[in-house]
């Protein structure tokens, strides 16, 4: 079976647990957690009979599924028959679960005791709290193969036994049997023998039938035969099979002829218990060294030797061909070496946490608490009881039967069929317990449904560790769909004005209070159901600047949770920028996301300071930008920063009439432009002329014409601007100058810069290029 470590790095036990692991648990420790001395020194724990209550009186039955005397009193302090109750003066041990360290992983408990039990009915008066976790056990006649390692995947016990999964399958379910006893075998079933043989490859060496002398020199030296069949002949004595103390009859089968022993989990539980994993260990790490040796060798000889002499192949196999580990791994390897490298990985796994592999076949079942599988009366009077008390009464019943059934013949007398048959049930009704969905005919409810196994309990999404332990609901806490909101800030959502709501309900309390709106806690909830407008005011108030977080499930890295300020909107979707999307993974086709509320001003100082969007522009993983414009918002940047393609200038400029010109219109600064665009006056892409309100420079700018004025007005006109410019004291000549090349790009901000009084600068822009700017600024906070 398996136990669950609740491991803590030496810590109090008020702390909280590192982190929960799940491993084989050993027959003693199965019976130490079931099993519990009274104090008037009896034994309780197992479970011997499948009665859950009684129909009259509803108590839990004597020695059943919900026994008080194996799991504790129902009432608190007080027997089943109300006779014997637990004074005030009588101590009480609250149970510790004492863990050990990582390596070890053993568990304590310090059972809760009275020290008194009742005469009459025989239950310990207790804390009716002990039947969450006191458990107990169903002893089996015959052992059952736990199925998670054999119906799973990777099977584990087909690659410690090196057979198929589909071998393993017909062992535990009866269809074959195995050498495990070389003195019971059945010829009614097909040749075990020869399947033994040559199925079973050299695994026999684990079981104890290799020659001392051969186990020796493996031990010491290590086997250097490449040649398979040598190889196995040499590690498995066969004379132990054909010769020697084993008497046969003359088909060559034994005299016995039952399958009991040798058939089924017992057989598996044998064959586990004969493996020696340090000796595996050593074994399988040098036939894996000789397989890789001898594959890499094949692989060199067949890419290389016919290029070469053969007195040279030696020294290029030695020099030019040696092949390193990532070589190997990028060839690829053979599918013999990949089946030692995955068993001895798992012998490796068994031999460090010391775990035995016949652990994995149980013969002491343990049984859940009965309040972790409890059964409920409804108003109705019916009984509402979970799917896990029908499939241990099952077992229970089988388990009943095929006891009854061995008790009515001698062992040496029973029927081999029915046997089997009974043994089969045994194992289908311990499976359906385990994991009930991975058999191929599941057990079922009288209306054809599913019951629901241990398996279905805790694993999936909705299973018990993801929805109640490392999922649970919190409080200031809540869900809803995501929206674009293209408008807002990247340190901003928008939060439903029904959910901020109710996630500052508190707060909303405490405001009204303090402003001396109501009097009372009662008035406030009363002016919030309402929907007053005061209500919505102060709401207004909590809600400034409080930063919330907003989680995305699955939270994969840190930044899965990240702080918004929260900006009211109406309808019931959380908005969300675009542009912080890529870091939870999200997208807006119908994703969920959870919000939560800081509460603490540390809490809320950490959201805003560490947590914040606008702070966590940097992957992680990878240091690269998470918040990235793509797709749609490349495009809209592309469309509305085009131009349309202007007429080439025929004439020459004047200076006094370039800004009025018909062509190009002018405007004193960046608003006006954009008012006039609002208007319609211009279009999006056309080109305009608009003075410069600030200072700014190019490098080597080359204008296409120059002019200086007698009164020392200096006008440079460029493919993109002109350039006018006043200086302290007139100029007594007027200088042009022109432009050599035409070459030079286009640049769409030219300034020039001269040591006059003032300068004055006119760009060529459009008013898409305008509004691109502005938008960059804004979102800057410049």
């Amino acid at each position: 079976m398996v136990r669950i470590l609740l491991l803590r790095k030496n810590l109090p036990m008020t702390h909280a647990i590192d982190y929960i692991q799940i491993q084989l648990a050993s027959p003693k420790e199965i019976s130490r957690w079931s099993q519990r001395m009274l104090p008037n020194n009896e034994i309780v724990g197992n479970i011997t009979k499948a009665d859950t209550i009684n129909y009259r009186t509803f108590k839990p039955e004597r020695d059943g599924l919900f026994c008080e005397r194996i799991f504790g009193s129902i009432v608190n302090n007080e027997c089943s028959c109300g006779k014997t109750r637990r004074r005030k003066s009588m101590p009480i041990q609250i149970p510790l679960s004492v863990s050990g360290s990582e390596g070890s992983g053993t568990s304590q408990t310090a059972e809760e005791s009275t020290g008194y039990v009742c005469p009459t009915c025989g239950v310990e008066p207790t804390d009716a709290k002990v039947r969450r976790y006191r458990m107990g056990c169903i002893r089996l006649r015959k052992p059952v193969a736990h199925l998670w390692y054999f119906r799973n995947t990777p099977n584990v016990l087909s690659v410690l036994l090196n057979i198929s999964a589909v071998q393993t399958d017909q062992l535990l379910h009866f269809d074959t049997y195995t050498p495990s006893s070389p003195n019971v075998m059945n010829y009614f079933l097909h040749g075990g023998t020869e399947w033994f043989i040559e199925g079973w490859d050299s695994c026999h060496t684990m079981f104890g039938q290799s020659s001392p002398n051969t186990v020796e020199r493996f031990r010491d030296d290590g086997f250097t035969v490449e040649d398979e069949d040598k190889d196995i002949e040499a590690v498995w004595n066969m004379d132990a099979w054909t010769q020697g103390e084993h008497q046969h009859t003359k088909t060559g089968f034994p005299v016995d002829i039952s399958t009991i022993t040798n058939c089924g989990a017992e057989a598996a539980h044998f064959l586990l218990s004969q493996l020696d994993l340090p000796f595996m260990e050593r074994m399988l790490s040098t036939r894996l060294r000789q397989k890789v040796r001898l594959y890499t060798n094949k692989l060199r000889k067949k890419q290389y030797l016919g290029k070469y002499d053969d007195e040279d192949e030696e020294k290029i196999i030695i020099k030019v061909l040696k092949l390193t580990r990532q070589g190997q791994r990028n060839r690829g390897l053979t599918g013999k070496i990949k089946k030692l490298a995955k068993r001895l990985h798992y012998v490796r796994l068994l031999a460090r946490k010391e775990l035995r592999p016949e652990w994995m076949v149980v013969t002491i079942f343990p049984v859940l608490p009965p309040d972790l599988r409890p059964m409920i009366q409804m108003s109705s009077g019916r009984f509402a009881a979970s799917d896990l008390n029908d499939l241990y009464r099952r077992l229970i019943y089988r388990k009943i039967r095929f006891d009854k059934f061995c008790s009515l013949f001698d062992a040496q007398f029973l029927p081999d069929l029915l046997i089997r048959h009974d043994l089969c049930l045994l194992q289908e009704a311990a499976d359906a317990i385990i994991d009930n969905g991975r058999l191929d005919k599941p057990a079922q409810r009288p209306n054809k449904s599913v019951f629901k196994s241990l398996t279905a309990i805790i694993e999936g999404k909705h299973g018990r560790f993801r929805q109640n332990l490392l999922g649970k609901r919190v409080d200031y806490s809540g869900r809803s769909v995501i929206v674009v909101g293209p408008k807002l800030r990247l340190h901003q959502c928008g939060l439903p004005r029904e959910m901020a709501l109710e996630l500052f309900h508190p707060f909303i309390i405490q405001a009204l209070l303090e402003h001396n709106v109501v009097r009372n806690i009662r008035a406030a909830k009363n002016m919030i159901q309402k929907r007053s407008q005061k209500v919505w005011d102060i709401l207004e108030r909590v809600v400034y600047a409080h930063p919330l977080l907003l989680n995305r499930a699955p939270t994969l890295h840190r930044l899965g949770i990240q702080a918004f300020e929260p900006i009211l909107l109406s309808g019931r979707a959380i908005q969300l920028h675009p542009l912080v999307c890529p870091a939870f993974n999200a997208d807006f086709d119908g994703d969920q996301m959870a919000v939560h509320i800081p509460l603490s001003l540390e809490a809320q100082a950490e959201a805003r300071l560490l947590m914040l969007a606008t702070h966590n522009w940097l992957s992680p993983a990878t240091g690269e930008p998470s918040i990235v414009p793509s797709q749609d918002m490349i495009l809209g940047f592309y469309y509305l920063t085009a131009q349309r393609p202007a007429l080439p200038l025929t004439q020459d400029m004047d200076t006094k009439r370039v800004p009025t010109s018909s062509v190009f219109k002018v405007f004193q600064s960046f608003e006006r432009a954009l008012q006039r665009y609002a208007l319609g006056a211009i279009k999006l892409h056309d080109l305009v002329w608009v003075k410069a309100q600030y200072p700014a420079d190019v490098q080597d700018p080359r204008p296409i014409e120059g002019r200086v004025h007698p009164t020392g007005q200096t006008t440079l006109i460029y493919d993109a601007g002109v350039t006018e410019s006043w200086p302290k004291a007139p100029l007594p000549t007027q200088v042009s100058l022109a432009r050599t090349s035409s070459t030079d790009p286009v640049f769409g901000l030219v300034p020039q810069v001269h040591s006059g009084a003032w300068n004055t600068s006119y760009l060529r822009t459009t008013p898409g290029r305008l509004i691109f700017n502005s938008l960059i600024y804004e979102n800057l906070f410049l």
